[in-house]
């Protein structure tokens, strides 16, 4: 029983964190976990901890009367653990959110303006390098050099641009998770 108190400080830890964290965040489009793992189906986490907590309770009732069978309890307690790990690693990832946001300093509309811009250059930078590239292959031997490394500086160019876009697409993913579900 020892080990059931442990993971009740823990349990009542996270309803704390995902209650703070609800009021920050608010709710999503959709359930945040899947039905198998959590009956309840909401849009904020609390209820997730909620129910996490009320699935330890069950396994300390039936264990205080004696009801506990031995697949009872390997059951209920695989299913806290998965519980537990579930709502940790949705605040870690929140966290890590929040961290990523806090450092950037920019909202998931500046990050899109930003893409756009990215995009905007890309354009360019395709054209330019394609240029570059007509100008080396009808480059007089005597220039061959020169336009080589004009086309070689274009292509670095649009590298950097276009490895600015992942990163950009990797925040906005960070900033908004749920946004390639529908």
């Amino acid at each position: 029983m020892n080990q059931f108190s442990k993971l009740k400080s823990v349990i009542d830890t996270l309803i704390g964190h995902c209650s703070q964290v609800d009021k920050s965040r608010g709710a999503y489009h959709q359930a945040l976990f899947d039905r198998a793992l959590f009956k309840c189906g909401a849009s904020v986490l609390l209820p997730y901890a909620l129910e996490t907590q009320a699935t330890y309770r069950t396994i300390v009732r039936e264990q205080t009367t004696n009801q506990l069978t031995a697949s009872r309890a390997n059951y209920l307690t695989e299913k806290l653990t998965n519980q537990i790990a579930a709502i940790q690693r949705e605040l870690a990832n929140h966290d890590l959110r929040l961290d990523r946001k806090s450092k950037s300093g920019k909202t998931l509309n500046d990050l899109y303006n930003e893409l756009a811009q990215h995009q905007d250059w890309q354009k360019r930078l395709v054209d330019l390098v394609r240029v570059r590239k007509l100008a080396f292959d009808s480059a007089p031997r005597h220039s061959k050099k020169k336009a080589e490394e004009a086309w070689q500086l274009a292509k670095e160019r649009l590298e950097r641009c276009e490895d600015s876009m992942k990163n950009i697409e990797r925040l906005i993913n960070l900033e908004n998770p749920k946004r390639n579900e529908h």
